[in-house]
């Protein structure tokens, strides 16, 4: 665990009385600190996968003519072109 969680810990797991968004933010923490110490140890997310989602439901939509999954791979792969989620290859 991370020195800033350790020191904040003792803070949201206390009685104070938080109001309105303070209190929204406090609770998410409570129930993903996990996650998001995660995030900020790895700097990972999910952004990439969610673009290419959004890129073929795209695709899907404009391809209504197509009659079998290779057309529609095909175009997929056109549309997004190479795709390399750790950076470009060497």
């Amino acid at each position: 665990m991370c020195r800033a969680m350790s020191s904040l810990r003792p803070a949201l797991g206390s009685r104070w009385r938080f109001h309105g968004p303070l209190r929204r933010f406090v609770n998410t923490l409570r129930t993903h600190h996990d996650g998001v110490l995660a995030f900020i140890g790895s700097g990972l997310t999910n952004a990439i996968s969610e673009g290419l989602n959004r890129v073929i439901k795209i695709v899907k939509n404009r391809a209504s003519g197509f009659h079998n999954l290779n057309p529609f791979t095909d175009m997929i792969f056109l549309t997004v072109g190479d795709v390399y989620p750790f950076g470009s290859p060497r």
